[in-house]
């Protein structure tokens, strides 16, 4: 049954990721055709040729790796360091560079080479405490998630798009982890389970307040890290116990302020903890045929309870809708 329970946050982030941010895209077309005279940069680079230039780079990432780890072990320590931190350093120069570029494909590109330059700090960092300072793995951990942090964080104060947005979110969140585990030799699941709640829900909030730009990458993360982090708790009932919570609370909230991506979230977050829980908990005593009607109907349920919500969360709130003043004929 662990296996189940296990295969929770794949079902999850399967489930949302694509949908949410596919509806953002959608949103934002639909605003850029709604709103022509909008500040939009003409393209000068084509799509295609922008697509055939990144797989350009990826294939002398990719060489250039393969050439380096072929002669990993012949390099000392010190040049190993060295050659990562040239890299990341590296990575920084070219989005400068392309920042400064008016074409928006070269605009784009800073966003992608700061994630890779953020990867190689990390790294670099990591070397350094394992082999100058000799630190234990947790140290390490906690060494390289704080310098990625902290350079993702500045990174993002000059580009604040989605890519230095998860940077950001994934170095943070591997900064949280590493924390958790200086509790104890041995740090039980629900610390974790916590851990992650408490920075999924602040992340999400801070998107939500748009403290965290862009707000349409950071709610999306810290809902779903909210959801995912009850698997982390050893005991059954403690997993479905608080997933349940964590997605009708989601609901609940995207229902009030009108978010029906939220919605999604949480139902999709509801359909795989019910499902879970009621395998869990009723897959033997009733056989699997039963269990799957259990399931059926749990789902249906939910199905038709997010489709009512869905239709009520599309709403326009009443501050929102203004009527046409009209003209009174005064005799």
């Amino acid at each position: 049954m662990r296996f189940l329970t296990a295969l929770i946050p794949v079902v999850i982030v399967g489930g949302l990721i694509a949908g949410v941010f596919l509806w953002v895209r959608r949103s934002g077309a639909n605003r850029a055709a709604t709103n022509p005279s909008a500040d939009v940069q003409p393209r000068r680079i084509s799509l295609l040729a922008e697509a055939i230039g990144y797989i350009g780079a990826i294939l002398v990432l990719a060489g250039g790796g393969a050439a380096i780890g072929q002669r990993w072990d012949e390099m000392s320590e010190t040049f190993r360091i060295g050659v990562i931190g040239a890299a990341a350093v590296g990575f920084l120069v070219a989005g400068v560079a392309a920042r400064r570029s008016g074409e928006p494909a070269f605009r784009r590109l800073t966003s992608v080479v700061w994630l890779v330059s953020t990867v190689g700090v990390g790294v670099t960092a990591a070397l350094i405490a394992t082999w100058t300072y000799d630190l234990e793995e947790r140290a390490v951990v906690t060494a390289a998630a704080f310098a990625a942090t902290v350079y993702a964080t500045i990174l993002w104060r000059f580009n604040r798009g989605a890519l230095q947005h998860l940077a950001l979110f994934a170095a943070g969140l591997v900064l949280v982890s590493s924390s958790v585990a200086w509790t104890s030799q041995e740090p039980p699941g629900w610390t974790f389970a916590l851990a992650w709640w408490v920075y999924g829900a602040g992340w999400a909030i801070g998107g939500w307040r748009r403290l965290l730009e862009p707000w349409w990458a950071g709610v999306p993360l810290g809902t779903i890290t909210a959801l995912i982090a009850p698997t982390a708790i050893e005991q059954d009932g403690g997993v479905y116990g608080l997933g349940l919570v964590t997605a009708g609370s989601i609901m609940a909230l995207a229902v009030g302020l009108r978010f029906p991506p939220g919605l999604a979230i949480g139902a999709v977050g509801l359909f795989a903890y019910v499902t879970g829980g009621v395998v869990r908990y009723f897959g033997e005593a009733l056989g699997v045929p039963t269990a799957l009607a259990l399931t059926g109907v749990a789902i249906l349920a939910v199905a038709v309870v997010t489709a009512r919500l869905m239709g009520y969360a599309k709403r326009s709130p009443p501050e929102e809708r203004t009527e046409k003043p009209t003209l009174r004929k005064v005799s």
